[in-house]
Formats: C-alpha cells, sequence, structure tokens
C-alpha cells in the first residue's frame, strides 16, 4: 500500500488513510498522506472505510485484503454498502478466488444472482471503465439475501 500511496501521491493525488492506533504506534503509517484517520482497532478501521468509500478495488493483497473484500461482498449482499466492488486481477491473482465462488454458486452457497456483486477486471485501465458505468446491481439485495 506505501508504493501505490507514493505513487498516487507523485501523480498530484489525495490520499485520506484510515489506521487503527496500534498500527500508527508501530509507526506503519504514512507521514505524506493527506488526511489521517486514527481508529481503535481494526473493525473500526473497516466500518470507517466502508463509510467513506463510493467504490472497493481490491488489488492482488494479502488476508487483510481477502478479509476486508469478503467482509464488503457481505455488506453488498445484505444491502449495506451500495457501491461497486472490483477485482482487480492482475496476472490471474484472484483466479482461484474467482473459481471458489463460482463453487460457492453452484452448491448454492451464493445465489446466481450475487455473480452480480463484483466485477473482475484485468487492468486499471478496466477498473476505471467499471467505475465510470458504476451499475446498481439490486435496487433491494435482501429480497435476495436469505439462502
Amino acid at each position: 500500500m506505501g508504493r501505490l500511496a507514493d505513487s498516487v501521491l507523485e501523480n498530484g493525488g489525495m490520499i485520506t488513510g484510515v489506521i487503527p492506533s496500534f498500527m500508527k504506534d508501530e509507526g506503519w503509517d504514512h507521514s505524506d498522506v493527506n488526511e489521517m484517520i486514527i481508529t481503535a482497532d481494526m473493525g473500526e478501521r473497516k466500518k470507517r472505510m466502508f463509510a467513506m468509500a463510493d467504490a472497493i478495488v481490491a488489488l492482488p493483497g494479502g488476508v487483510g485484503t481477502l478479509e476486508e473484500l469478503t467482509e464488503a461482498m457481505t455488506l453488498k449482499q445484505l444491502g449495506l454498502y451500495k457501491g461497486p466492488i472490483i477485482l482487480l486481477n492482475t496476472l490471474n491473482f484472484y483466479k482461484s478466488l474467482i473459481d471458489f465462488l463460482a463453487h460457492m454458486v453452484a452448491g448454492h452457497f451464493l445465489r446466481y444472482e450475487h455473480k452480480g456483486m463484483w466485477e473482475i477486471a484485468e487492468t486499471p485501465e478496466e477498473v476505471m471503465d467499471y467505475l465510470v458505468k458504476n451499475e446498481d446491481w439490486l435496487q433491494d439485495p435482501r429480497s435476495i439475501a436469505r439462502i
């Protein structure tokens, strides 16, 4: 995330960081971001990020990224998050997850309609295209949330 932040800042972008206090205490914050919001813990961090986000774009990452992505999907499934969710599948990074989500649909753990909760982009340009078109997934996601 640090390299991404550096690139955004070098190109004139604005960044609002959200970090739990223990990470700040460890020195894991980025001193050059435009605004840094300190939260009590990881749960508050995610809640704050989701409330502020117009979109969720999952770049290749670790278990923290996976956990945040699946929480965003859960919130969207329940109608508690309305924005787009996009997986940036650079070099097929998310192929196994995409296959697993399809397996969940095939096993009736997700409805077929849930596949519309997210988009899969292969390039940053495709991410931007999805953000521009940003069509609502469902008006009433709760109507199909229950399996």
